[in-house]
């Protein structure tokens, strides 16, 4: 499907069909907005993106954990009409003792739009960006709605499309446990794997850049 297209633009839904996908979701999954918060987004409705740059709906539920399960439902689910296999690792809980934002980060339920660079800081760790950029630059699960929003880009991650590749994600805006390590030094991560298509929810350092290095990048929210 990713031979046959030549615009990275084409990977991404346009803002106008991302209300209308919500607007659906909101019923079948059960999402709990109300039709205002809903019609509000075509009040700030924004232009198309370019490039890996793009607009997406940031959705945020009652809580994290339920936020980011939620998504990766939706995602799995769009996922399975392309014939993808589906994985999340054992050994990550999103319960609110291992699993959080980024400290300064604000959690607040609702609708709105965000400008993600799904493109940015490749080859670097989660913390060198952390350290790069301010709190409020830092997606958590903005990344997770693209992904549901956006199957295309998902199945595309580490091709080229045109002139541009586009490259596997890691979260800086989470803070993760996981047994055996030091505490909240993991973050979220995000990968498809073009020869098992299989597509991946996982964790990583923070303070490392892992294998691949050169497919990884650590998204940041732009103007």
């Amino acid at each position: 499907m990713g031979d046959m297209l030549t615009s990275v633009d084409r990977l991404f839904t346009l803002p106008h069909d991302q209300i209308v996908l919500l607007r659906l979701w909101n019923n079948e999954y059960d999402l709990g907005f109300k039709e205002k918060e809903i019609m509000d987004l075509w009040k700030e409705i924004p232009q198309p993106g370019t490039g890996l740059i793009q607009p997406v709906i940031e959705i945020c539920l009652e809580s994290v954990g339920e936020t980011v399960d939620k998504l990766w439902l939706i995602i799995c689910d769009r996922q399975v009409k392309f014939k993808a296999k589906i994985a999340r690792w054992e050994g990550l809980f999103t319960n609110p003792e291992l699993f959080r934002l980024r400290e300064g980060i604000n959690w607040q339920k609702g609708l709105r739009w965000k400008k993600v660079d799904l493109g940015a800081n490749v080859a670097c760790s989660s913390d060198q960006v952390r350290a790069m950029v301010g709190i409020e630059s830092l997606p958590h699960v903005a990344v997770l709605s693209m992904g549901a929003l956006s199957p295309l880009w998902v199945q595309n991650m580490k091709r080229k499309i045109g002139d541009t590749f586009v490259p596997f994600v890691e979260m800086a805006g989470f803070e993760i446990c996981v047994q055996y390590c030091p505490p909240w030094s993991r973050v979220l991560t995000f990968c498809f794997d073009q020869e098992r298509n299989h597509v991946a929810l996982s964790v990583c350092k923070a303070s490392e850049i892992g294998y691949d290095s050169n497919s990884w990048c650590v998204p940041v929210f732009t103007k």
